[in-house]
């Protein structure tokens, strides 16, 4: 396994988001693909689970969430995806952890 370092100098949190999306863009797309398919839903309902995720971590911590937008930007990535990778475990029980739930 790699270790993989970057460091971020007097960054907002969106800028530091963006910074590190950039860097590991790959990564954050091979974690997205992994727990797509361990969720097991469709992507409608990964990216439900994940808006609701983002808005819950907006009211709870807005720099954190700031973050998480910038990830998904720098990745290239959807930010309900990563908002979702961020909340996977209330993801998985969802639905008791059967993979199929219906958020619509």
């Amino acid at each position: 396994m790699t270790t993989r370092f970057t460091s971020s100098g007097g960054l907002g949190a969106a800028e530091r988001g963006a910074e590190l999306g950039a860097a590991f863009g790959p990564q954050v797309h091979a974690a997205v693909d992994r727990y797509a398919r361990l969720f097991g839903i469709p992507p409608a309902g990964r990216v439900a689970a994940g808006a609701r995720a983002l808005d819950a971590i907006d009211g709870w911590a807005p720099e954190l969430a700031q973050e998480i937008r910038g990830i998904a930007a720098g990745a290239g990535v959807a930010v309900e995806e990563v908002a979702a990778l961020n909340a996977r475990t209330e993801v998985l029980a969802l639905d008791g952890r059967t993979g199929r739930i219906d958020l619509q």
